[in-house]
């Protein structure tokens, strides 16, 4: 569609083609006397005054057909309409934001964009649209906080996403009334539904792919002003499994890395529980030599097993904390200097077996494996319970909390998604979504949206 020389048919359509797009700009101006309107993505576009772009700069391209201009706004420029003159003006500019505004530290890949979100939602909204170049990605901004007037952005795929979870998520966005928000993990708390659940009910991100990926598959992306996370959601118990690279790299290597951090989410919970079941109650169930190097490598630790675990599980929590409160590189060397001192220490000084520190080593390791800290951080916390169990019933204890922990998980939802989905609830996209759970299929297979997408719109 050519654009006219009416100004007021241009801005019409335009205007439709932009709706809900807060992050693009309509800016109204005179040129010689002539009425000018300007559109552009903000933060996109330098600081220079439109007027004085459109009468001094030479870079210009001259646009004259609707789809033109939409391009040319979308990919970081601005475009001028002039009153009476057939076409448009596309102005150029410094582009989206770039590498320079903060790297990735929390989410780190092996292939992939090393860009991080900042601490401003104008600039985050700008790198995914950076991504997603469409006017189907609309960015709704709301002020939240009664005296901090935070600005939060809420991204989505207009076509894409479900009508239904969308106005949910609004209506709890204008549900909650505070004081502040100086941080995305505010607005978390005060919209998720089950608030005494450790597991989390969003999926938190640095990661501007990761969030374009997701508004792509249907899903929906909260923004806040100084927080460099963007909150993704609906989700479900797979979501926490999946970095970016899983999708850049060949499926081989990216099912068998996933089902590797499986493996260690169901380790980092469950190992120093079934060790303890193993040494107080059930020490028939290993060969009678271990049994008795386990014996002898315990002699003169002057405290039970039980005791035994929970200390070095504490004193590795408080290592781990640590070394996240020391600035800089200091912190990592703090992390693994002090874990080996303290289990050095602990088996010269009998107060510990060399076998508990191995057990309780590893399961930091598989903690650290799992790519989700929040998500970590409940199965951290379900440990303890799962020791305390089997500390009075042994692997009968063990199954009885990892029974209850299956039914807490399975009595979840995000925005009436099972949190057990894939596993259970498939049928709600023909099982196609366990294409990409434990394992994943290769990429020629995956041509359809994921179960969080609009249902008349799968089709990649």
């Amino acid at each position: 569609m050519k654009l006219s020389d009416s100004l007021n048919e241009n801005t019409l359509v335009l205007d439709d083609i932009f709706k809900d797009c807060n992050d693009i700009i309509k800016r109204e101006f005179t040129i010689n006397e002539k009425k000018a309107v300007a559109y552009f993505v903000e933060t996109a576009v330098s600081s220079v005054t439109l007027e004085e772009i459109a009468l001094g700069v030479t870079d210009t391209v001259k646009v004259e057909t609707v789809q033109d201009a939409v391009t040319g706004v979308l990919i970081g420029d601005a475009v001028v309409i002039i009153e009476g003159d057939t076409g448009g003006i596309q102005i150029k500019s410094i582009g989206y934001p770039s590498l320079g505004i903060s790297e990735v530290e929390n989410e780190k890949t092996m292939r992939g964009s090393r860009e991080a979100f900042s601490e401003s939602e104008k600039s985050n909204t700008a790198l995914i649209r950076k991504r997603v170049r469409s006017t189907d990605l609309k960015v709704i901004e709301k002020s939240k906080g009664r005296y901090s007037n935070t600005n939060v952005a809420v991204v989505y795929m207009d076509s894409i996403v479900r009508k239904n979870v969308l106005k949910e998520v609004l209506e709890a966005m204008n549900g909650f009334s505070t004081d502040g928000i100086m941080d995305s993990g505010v607005i978390e708390q005060l919209t998720e539904k089950f608030s005494y659940s450790p597991f989390p009910q969003y999926q938190v991100t640095e990661r501007p792919d990761r969030a374009a990926m997701a508004v792509l598959d249907g899903r929906i992306v909260i923004l806040s002003d100084n927080s460099p996370n963007a909150l993704i959601l609906p989700v479900n118990y797979g979501s926490f499994f999946k970095t970016p690279d899983d999708y850049y790299r060949k499926f081989q290597i990216s099912s068998f890395t996933r089902f590797i951090r499986y493996i260690a989410a169901f380790l980092a919970m469950t190992f120093p529980a079934f060790y303890l079941s193993v040494i107080k109650f059930h020490t028939e169930i290993i060969p009678s030599q271990l049994a008795l190097s386990f014996s002898k490598a315990r002699a003169g630790v002057p405290f039970s097993a039980f005791m035994e675990v929970i200390l070095m599980e504490l004193s590795f929590e408080l290592i781990r904390e640590a070394s996240v409160r020391i600035p800089g590189p200091m912190g990592n060397t703090m992390g693994i200097v002090g874990g080996l001192i303290v289990g050095s220490a602990a088996v010269n000084a009998k107060l510990a077996s060399p076998i508990i520190v191995i057990v309780v080593a590893i399961t930091a390791l598989c903690s650290f494996a799992v790519p989700n800290e929040e998500f970590v951080a409940a199965f951290r916390l379900m440990k303890y319970l799962l020791i305390v169990l089997s500390s009075f019933w042994g692997v009968y204890g063990l199954v009885l909390g990892l029974i209850g922990v299956t039914i807490h998980l399975a009595g979840l939802n995000s925005f009436h998604f099972p949190y057990l989905s894939p596993a259970c609830s498939g049928e709600i996209n023909k099982q196609y979504d366990k294409k990409d759970f434990l394992i994943k299929y290769p990429a020629k297979k995956m041509n359809l949206r994921s179960m969080f997408s609009s249902p008349y719109n799968r089709e990649k």
